[in-house]
């Protein structure tokens, strides 16, 4: 139909109300919709649309508008003449594979593609052609949308420049090849629309004629769905008789019914619509089910009304029926023992007794109908009285209008019928509209009325439950609500929807081919029929019930079973299976690892915290008792409800009898993203909401955290507590870096887990379970449940009819974990951890070798997230676990060996996996064989090709060997995808980048084409695509330069979203905001932040992530060979010398942000320097020889296994050892450090080493002397020879009590410079070494042994031997805080010892059991920090034991000094509960800041992300570790800080008072102030800190991380802009400034960067960029309005603003507390510059140093000077103004006001005016309030329109003249018509000087013969006036 009009975004209308409705009556499946009117351009018109429309379906659309609603003017409006929709209803929306509109843009035609069975196709096209133009045709009618946008295409050159476009013919022919296309392809076809053409306008005498309608059904073969149907057309298609306009055709579409609907029906319009009725079973080859929607439930949380009435009706029943009291008694007859039979039949029928009384409750709570009804309920009599009233209407002089309709319409609106049958004039019939509309609006005002009611209502209530205010709560509620609403726009745009499954695709038995279906029975037969023997799998493997083990574990032959033993190792096993070694190796690890049993009691407080924080959407409870309902009693005040349900749940627990209700099991069929394949779905199985309360809390959360605690999980389990996803993929990252670094040769294999939920074999888990701790009782509930349980599936149709229960077949039960319960996941991790652990046991894994050989070697051989498996193994770890020297052995051997263990591995892996009831998909597991080798000049890695590996990885079946698989090997350079990252072995991150440079292109043009206002763009940016791209970024080798095209898209994304030009500078938009920045740091810089954080999480922690971690930075380190930490160098300078790594990569990202990573003392390892001289080989290198030497260097150095120089001379150091000059290994040395082995270096290598060693080493050769060895534990490397001097004989030291006796050559003469000469050849071994014997340098020459030096090294330790007593332990309590480590010291502060060394307080603890008071105060006074803290007794204890001090570190936060004192608080009783012999002491740690308390609450939870970069994460580290080992039990208690200014001291409590001395305390060590503060160090338990230039980072890891991003380009940026130099820049109070901009909003941010910058779009800025047309003020009219003139235009009206603004201004500052002098001279200069009188200085010289202050004011007046006071208004004040208010305050003691300090807040008003001064500007231009903006537009319009109509430009004959309609007329247009008129009016004017210079070209013209030649020469070219046109290039 076309709809005209009726189709509308606004909620008063009720025509889409009406129009839904009649859709609904008559079951629609497809709406075509013509003439629509709605600019479809605009998303939100699209939501409307359909949010109207799905309260009666679900809904697809396809639209068509003209690209006319794209442009500026259009953006805004919901109207737009013409366009075209499809609306796709139910399940037939689900069909949908494509749509789309036509290509040309001009709205045209809009198709939607449904597809059926066996790849049938049907499309679908609505269209509109328009009418013919008439001269009195608007701008905006449909056919001059198509002739504006044809233009612009002829004028862009995609469309050759021709003639005048005609938009109706082109439409047809634009169809016309859409719709011969779709038939090439084999669809069917349906085309409606209007066509404004009657068949009698089409005929000719010649036929129909070209571009008609009837021309274009003749040439696509188009039938006339009525003529097809009955043999005729209808006489009319509108209200009109006669007049056949809409056109319907078809093509191969079986139509059953074809009819002429009534007027008005389904849309008011004056168009009929049309019914057609197609079979689509004989289209589609099947029949198609309708979407079964969920009924709408009654009771929601938020309905405070249902609830509460939820609440009294549930809570009546209770007490009537007695519910507690039966319960009650269950429980204690389970506890007792002696519940039989007959009560659990009882128990469930008190069960379903609660079922039926819950059920009752939620359906009497409210009296919401469960109904799809288009109608909102207050509204609906109203709106059907609109539509009578416009029907009646539309009725008078309509001929075709039948009584029928408006009677049907009478009865719905309840209109009289004496009303109905009065003859009414029209103008009575509009006075009645006019009425209803009326009642309709005051309706609508009593609905808002009830909203805010009800809105007030729940304000009231939260504000009781927040504490708070009301007028607080309705904010919040408010603010949610955006936020909620905002949420769902941003999902909306990115195209997150979710779908149900309508469709699946099936293999025909014996064929193999696959078909659809989509009827509801066959759907829900086939999946019950797949997911039956789905979970019957796991059954064929040795546990399950047709394997050779299932008698050891089955539940139902309690005497056979052998489930005790298998858990002690006992199992008494098969012959067969006993033979089979690697059971045994499983079973052994089945044995019992926890033998402390978990409680299962379940209490209140679990339902609690399960419950009242979950989400109400949750799917929940097959019979009806949902989610909705648990909520709210976890909620509610009386407990007597949740204490029942919980005492029914552990009564079935303990007996283990689940409840009937609990039997059922909802599976919910779910597409992977693969596509509606029945194998590729994914079943979510969904259980009551009490019975997976049960499951979450026993298995889910007890056991779970039990196990984790305890160390149980294997240490390769990531899906664990305490551990993370990302965990998993570093582990794999790391292991490829090590090998890179190590150049090691190895395997990485990835499995694919079968259905791992599903594989779960629960009565196996069950052993597994309680190996870990689990009652036997929950493992047995656990067994009756899984074995009782009936199945059923859900999908969009509804739920299945039938159903299977798991023990339909006693042979092949259903096993399975049920995934999406709370125990799912605990299921399969125990059932894996024994894989795991047997695996880790006994196969080949990985093993790296940590640089200092103190550390132990990393191994480890898997890794394991949920179901992503990945086997690892490597050369060094065969050579580990087959204990095989493979030194000598050829490189194929070792790796053929290699190879070998790899496949053991697989096989080994895969049969563990089947001994759990899993299988592996063998097709979808890949191996990488990795082999990286260094070239030694380039320094590049080259990794051997997947040829190169010695042979394929198989993969054998579970239970037959000879059944087996290749695994598919992928070259090194190949990423693949695992737990979302993709890696490649190579560390490449090409695949990574192209992935994510595709999704947000595509959700920038997603943010492009939606109608989300710029605010939502900006959170959907920050809180959708960021981290969506940052997650993989984490384990990446990333740069900015890889980053440098995604980059590029998210910029124009931001810079869109906060509202700044896309050429905006990208110093001022990624520069930090503490120096005046943006704040929008680069991607790769935030994904430098969760390296970071990902970096201090693992190398703070255990594992192997760490081990691994803490093994690549050695190595680097051993690679760059300097003697800093790496982290702490300049990577640009040294990071060419270290192999690209995950570690390398931080440092280089770090490096460049300017960001170092400071070890604690001895955590970061770096080889020490051997002798008093020495120095490190590389700092020498890089000192002093060329930089495109150092990588050769460095190659040999490490070849070498060389560090320092001494390890380059002889341990005499008379000469540089000469195997170390010709670059070989020395034989007469062994290294200590375990050094990677290298590849020999190249000649060009050696060559630039042996230069190296002449020019550079040699010359330190004087400073080093044989007798200044340091005396190390570790030297670089040993001497295993020693030279006896007296008989000349050598010995080697080989092994323990075995040394070999190589003896002297005889007859060689003495050489200088050499000892001796042995033979080659050892004559003897000997148990001990001669006394006398030192150990000696030697090279081995051809024939011998040349002994070159004796070593005096071991004499070190005699020298360097410590001389004194034993230091004796402490005693006194002060020897105990004197013997604590420095750092520890310094934050206890100065420590004050009672008299009685503490005897007192701890004798008041020991005696009366009292807690102690742990009092603490911090005080952050102008950046400077002090605590103070307090241990005592009472108040004012004389005894206590005290301390204060002050807080390392600039711009101290209270937070921080609060933090610290109650540090101190624990380490002070740490010390006396140690001194006093405590075995626990009570402390009661008080504070007066309530975030501290909440943080130090949690420090005995585990390690988490948060602990590693919230604000001073590293006092609260230090916090934990202490808790952790402390002889102190800490309790928390907030106090409210300084009440003694309100209250009286003496009526204080006693918490309060100890906290007002402490405060004193802390107070007084401002006094003490001295100097500079003290950098922070890094502590031990940190082990890193992160550093940057201005400190130590405490104030939050990622905001100190971003304030250094971007700070070189925004100064470099200054200094050329603004002329800010270093020096400058150093006085400027960028405090101030950060304070303004973070208290920006980020669109009023970025226009205040703009102004601070000269980026504010003012008339001069738009002038230069072409976007108007004059630079003067819009405000004067006098002067070019740039950033300075806003704040001084002449302008009268703007001049009084200011004045007002200034005034205010410094009233502010008066009140802030400034000191006069600053608001005299601040008032006086800004008034200058505001162009204002400037006012009378109050006169201050009687005041109290004036004079001091003065003096103080004009040096920092000069300073402004210096600075500019232009750069005053733009936020950037001298910091000596501060140093003014801080010498008023001091002089003249002026309280500090609260809040903000004077510093930030000064800035804050002097910015406020300045922005204030722009809106106003804005305001005066462009209107306060849409009214006046509206107006203000139209001035202007109306003013161009003028000016055209004054110009009238020539244009061609085929374009209306200028002037054809005259200018008052024209002017009566609206504002968007004259808009597009103006653009259009342009467009022709190209056009025509484009046609008029292609004829000047072609023919010339005849200015040229009125020009003499001679004075104009031409070559080549056409001269047409003063213009020379080319030939070849015009």
């Amino acid at each position: 139909q076309n709809v005209a009009y009726n189709l509308t975004t606004s909620e008063d209308d009720p025509g889409m109300s009406y129009f839904a409705e009649n859709l609904l009556d008559i079951q629609c499946g497809m709406m075509l919709c013509s003439e629509t009117n709605i600019n479809w351009r605009r998303q939100q018109n699209m939501h409307r649309i359909k949010q109207r429309l799905q309260r009666s379906f679900k809904v697809h659309g396809s639209y068509s508008s003209s690209e006319v609603g794209d442009i500026p003017e259009m953006q805004d409006k919901m109207r737009l003449p013409g366009g075209t929709a499809i609306f796709t209803f139910d399940h037939w929306a689900a069909t949908v594979v494509e749509q789309g509109s036509d290509p040309e843009g001009c709205g045209w035609w809009s198709f939607t593609t449904l597809a059926g069975k066996n790849k049938q196709y049907f499309t679908i096209i609505s269209f509109y052609r328009s009418c013919r133009a008439s001269s009195s045709a608007g701008a905006t009618t449909a056919h001059a949308q198509a002739m504006h946008v044809l233009l612009q295409q002829q004028l862009n050159g995609s469309v050759p420049l021709q003639h005048q476009p005609v938009p109706r013919e082109a439409s047809v022919r634009s169809l016309l090849t859409f719709i011969l296309d779709r038939q090439r392809a084999g669809h069917a076809i349906l085309v409606a629309g209007d066509g404004n053409e009657t068949p009698g306008e089409c005929d000719t005498t010649q036929g129909p004629r070209m571009y008609s309608m009837a021309w274009l059904f003749e040439q696509a073969g188009l039938q006339e769905a009525s003529i097809a149907r009955h043999g005729e057309r209808p006489t009319t298609t509108t209200t009109t008789v006669n007049r056949h306009i809409d056109w319907v055709g078809v093509w191969k579409v079986p139509l059953l019914r074809v009819a002429r609907l009534g007027e008005n029906f389904p849309a008011m319009s004056d168009h009929l619509g049309f019914a057609i009725d197609i079979d689509m079973a004989e289209l589609f080859g099947g029949e198609y089910s309708c979407i079964a929607a969920n009924a709408p439930r009654k009771l929601t949380v938020k309905n405070v009304r249902a609830k509460e009435a939820f609440e009294n009706d549930l809570l009546r029943q209770w007490h009537i029926h007695r519910i507690y009291e039966r319960a009650e008694w269950f429980y204690w007859q389970a506890v007792g023992g002696s519940f039989e039979v007959m009560d659990a039949f009882a128990l469930n029928k008190l069960d379903g007794q609660v079922t039926e009384i819950w059920r009752g409750s939620e359906n009497r709570c409210s009296k919401r109908v469960p109904t799809r009804d288009p109608w909102s309920p207050a509204l609906r009599e109203c709106g059907r009285l609109i539509t009578y009233w416009r029907a009646r209407l539309a009725a008078v002089g309509n001929r075709l209008s039948t009584p029928r309709r408006l009677a049907q319409l009478r009865r719905q609106a309840r209109v009289p019928w004496h009303e109905h049958r009065r003859r009414l004039t029209k103008q009575d019939i509009k006075k009645r509209l006019r009425q209803a509309w009326k009642a309709h609006r005051e309706r609508r005002e009593e609905s808002e009325e009830l909203r805010e009611q009800h809105l007030q209502e729940r304000a009231e209530d939260l504000a009781v439950q927040m504490k708070t205010s009301a007028s607080k709560a309705a904010e919040m509620i408010s603010h949610h609500e955006i936020s909620r609403a905002r949420y769902k726009r941003i999902g909306r745009a990115l195209g997150k929807v979710k779908k149900g499954l309508t469709a699946i695709t099936v293999d025909v038995p014996g064929t193999g081919e696959k078909v659809v279906l989509t009827e509801r029975e066959e759907i829900h037969a086939a999946l019950l029929t797949r997911n039956q023997p789905h979970l019957q799998e796991p059954n064929y493997t040795k546990f399950g019930t047709l394997g050779s083990l299932f008698k050891l574990i089955d539940p139902d032959d309690p005497a056979a079973q052998q489930v005790d033993e298998l858990l002690e190792g006992l199992a008494e096993l098969p012959p067969k299976d006993a033979a089979d070694p690697e059971l045994m190796e499983w079973l052994q690890e089945l044995q019992r690892k926890n033998f402390d049993e978990l409680d299962l009691a379940i209490n209140e407080a679990d339902f609690v915290r399960l419950f009242s924080h979950m989400r109400e959407s949750t799917e929940s409870s097959p019979s009806g008792r949902h989610v909705g309902g648990y909520i709210t009693v976890a909620r509610m005040k009386d407990p007597i409800i949740r204490r029942t349900l919980c005492l029914i749940a552990e009564t079935a627990l303990l007996t283990c009898c689940p409840l009937d209700r609990r039997m059922n099991c909802t599976q919910v069929m779910l597409e992977k993203g693969k596509g509606n394949y029945i194998n590729n779905l994914r079943i979510i199985q969904i259980l009551e909401a009490d019975l997976n309360f049960v499951l979450r809390l026993i298995w889910g959360r007890r056991l779970n955290r039990a196990a984790s605690s305890k160390g149980i999980y294997n240490g390769s389990q990531y899906a664990v507590p305490g551990s993370l996803c990302n965990s998993a993929a570093l582990q794999k990252v790391l292991y490829l870096d090590l090998m890179r670094q190590c150049q090691e040769t190895g395997f990485m294999i990835d499995f694919d887990a079968k259905a791992a939920y599903d594989s779960v074999i629960p009565a196996l888990a069950l052993v597994t379970c309680r190996r870990l701790g689990l009652p036997k009782t929950a493992g047995q509930f656990m067994i009756t449940l899984v074995n009782r349980m009936t199945y059923r599936v859900r999908t969009a149709h509804g739920m299945s009819q039938g159903s299977y229960n798991a023990s339909a077949d006693p042979l092949l039960p259903c096993q399975g974990s049920f995934q999406g319960s709370g125990s799912s996941p605990v299921l399969y991790q125990s059932t894996a951890d024994v894989s795991l652990t047997a695996y880790s046991k006994h196969s080949t894994g990985a093993v790296f070798y940590h640089p200092n050989p103190a550390e132990p070697p990393v191994e480890f051989c898997a890794s394991q997230f949920v179901d992503d498996d990945t086997q690892q193994i490597n050369m060094e770890g065969m050579a580990m676990r087959q204990s095989e020297d493979l030194d000598n052995v050829l490189e194929e051997e070792r790796e053929q060996k290699l190879l070998t263990a790899t496949n053991e591995n697989a096989r080994r892996w895969i049969k563990y996996t089947s001994y759990g009831g899993g299988l592996i998909n063998k097709t979808k597991s890949f191996v990488y064989f990795i082999k990286p080798v260094q070239d030694p000049d380039t320094g590049c890695y080259v990794y051997a090709p997947s040829s190169a590996a010695p042979g394929p990885v198989i993969l054998p079946d579970h239970d037959d060997d000879e059944m087996v698989v290749e695994a598919t090997m992928y070259e090194p350079d190949v990423a693949q995808r695992t737990l979302g990252l993709m890696i490649a072995p190579d560390g490449n991150v090409t695949a990574e980048v192209t992935k994510q440079r595709d999704r947000v292109r595509q959700w920038a043009a997603s943010f492009a084409k939606s109608d989300l206002s710029n605010m939502d763009k900006w959170v959907g940016y920050n809180s959708c695509v960021k981290p969506a791209v940052l997650y993989p970024l984490m384990g990446q080798q990333i740069t900015a330069e890889a980053m440098a095209e995604v980059q590029r898209i998210v910029n124009k994304m931001v810079c869109n979203a906060v509202g700044v030009n896309s050429h905006f500078p990208r110093a001022l938009l990624h520069g930090p905001i503490e120096i005046g920045g943006m704040g929008i740091a680069p991607l790769w810089v935030e994904a430098l932040v969760d390296k970071v954080t990902y970096f201090l999480h693992h190398v703070r922690g255990t594992g192997t992530v760490t081990q691994e971690l803490k093994a690549s930075i050695a190595l680097v380190q051993l690679e760059v060979g300097s003697g800093a930490s790496f982290f702490e160098l300049h990577f640009d300078i040294w990071g060419a010398l270290a192999t690209p790594c995950w570690v390398s990569n931080l440092w280089k990202l770090c490096s460049r942000v300017g960001v170092q990573l400071r070890a604690a003392a001895s955590a970061h390892w770096i080889p020490q320097l051997q002798s008093t001289n020495d120095r490190y080989i590389m700092d020498v290198a890089t000192a002093e020889s060329p930089r495109k030497l150092w990588g050769k260097i460095n190659y040999c150095r490490r070849y070498l296994q060389v560090v320092t120089l001494a390890d380059l001379f002889l341990h005499d150091a008379s000469r540089i050892h000469p195997d170390i000059r010709r670059c070989r290994r020395p034989v007469g040395r062994l290294t200590n450090y375990m050094w990677p082995d290298l590849p020999p270096p190249t000649k060009a290598c050696v060559d630039a080493w042996k230069g190296f060693l002449d020019k550079c080493v040699g010359k330190y050769l004087d400073s080093l002397s044989e007798d200044d060895w340091h005396d190390l534990k570790l030297y670089s490397h040993s001497l295993p020879f020693f030279y006896h001097f007296g008989s000349k004989m050598l010995y080697r030291h080989v092994v323990a009590d075995c040394w070999e006796q190589f003896p002297p050559l005889q007859g060689t003469r003495s050489l200088r410079g050499i000892v001796g000469k042995c033979s080659l050849e050892a004559v003897a071994t000997v148990p001990v070494c001669p006394v006398g014997s030192q150990p000696v340098e030697l090279e081995q020459a051809e024939d011998a042994f040349v002994v070159l030096a004796a070593s005096s090294r071991h004499f070190a330790s005699f020298r360097f031997q410590e001389q004194g007593a034993a230091v004796e332990d402490p005693v006194l309590l002060s020897e105990r805080f004197a013997a604590l480590p420095p750092l520890l010291k310094s934050l206890c502060g100065k420590v004050d010892i009672p008299l009685d060394g503490g005897a007192a307080i701890a004798k008041y603890a020991r005696e009366t059991g009292r807690k102690l008071y742990g009092v603490s105060d911090g005080s952050a006074k102008a950046g400077v920090g002090t605590h103070g803290w307090r241990l005592c007794r009472f108040p004012g204890d004389e005894l206590a034991l005290q301390g204060s001090g002050f807080v390392d570190g600039e711009r101290t936060t209270p937070f921080r000094a609060e933090s610290q004192g109650q540090l101190a608080i624990l380490i002070a009783s740490t010390v006396l509960a140690q001194k006093w012999g405590f075995t626990m002491l009570e402390v009661m740690s008080i504070c007066d800041n309530r975030a501290v308390l909440k943080r130090l609450a949690k420090v005995h939870r585990g390690s988490r992300l948060a602990d590693h970069k919230d604000p001073d994460a590293d006092l609260y580290l230090v916090y934990k570790d202490w808790a952790r080992e402390a002889p102190v039990a800490c309790s928390y208690r907030w106090v409210k800080g300084h009440q003694d200014r309100k209250v009286p001291y003496d009526e204080l409590p006693a918490e309060a008072k100890i906290n007002c001395e402490v405060d004193e305390l802390a107070g007084r060590v401002h006094g003490r102030y001295e100097g500079a503060p003290r950098e922070i160090p890094t502590f031990e338990q940190e082990v890193y800190g992160v550093y940057t230039a201005a400190g130590k980072l405490t104030r939050g890891l990622r905001r100190g991380i971003l304030a250094q991003s971007g700070r070189e380009e925004l100064d470099a940026y200054y200094a050329g802009k603004h002329g800010l130099s270093e020096g400058k820049r150093d006085g400027i109070n960028w405090e101030g400034l950060e304070s303004l901009l973070r208290a920006l909003k980020p669109h009023l941010r970025a226009s205040f960067v703009k102004y601070q910058n000269g980026w504010l779009p003012t008339n001069a800025f738009l002038q230069k960029q072409g976007r108007v047309a004059s630079g003067l003020c819009p405000l004067c009219g006098v002067v070019e309005e740039t950033s300075q003139h806003v704040h001084c235009c002449e302008d009268l009206d703007a001049g009084r603003f200011r004045q007002g603004k200034l005034n205010a201004c410094m009233s502010e500052l008066r009140a802030a507390g400034t000191a006069p002098e600053i608001v005299n001279c601040w008032g006086g200069q800004m008034s200058r510059m505001f162009g204002l009188p400037v006012p009378k200085a109050r006169d201050l010289s009687a005041s109290r140093h004036h004079e001091k202050l003065e003096a103080a004011v004009a040096e920092a007046r000069k300073h402004q000077a210096v600075l500019s006071w232009e750069g005053f208004l733009q936020g950037r004040l001298s910091v000596k103004w501060n140093a003014v208010q801080l010498l008023h305050e001091r002089l003249r003691r002026e309280e500090r006001r609260k809040g903000l300090p004077w510093s930030c807040r000064s800035v804050r008003l002097i910015g406020t005016v300045v922005l204030d001064l722009w809106r106003y500007r804005n305001e005066r231009v462009h209107g306060a309030t849409v009214a006046e903006g509206k107006q203000r537009r139209r001035q202007r319009v109306a003013a161009l329109v003028t000016a055209l109509y004054q110009r009238n430009p020539t244009l061609l004959p085929r374009f209306p003249s200028v002037r054809a309609v005259r200018l008052e007329t024209r002017l009566e247009s609206p504002v968007e018509v004259l808009h597009v008129w103006l653009q259009q009016v342009a467009r022709q004017e190209s056009v025509t000087a484009a046609v008029q210079a292609r004829a000047a070209m072609q023919a010339g013209s005849i200015k040229r013969f009125l020009v003499p030649r001679s004075n104009v020469p031409v070559r080549g070219g056409v001269e047409v006036g003063a213009l020379v046109f080319d030939r070849g290039k015009v």
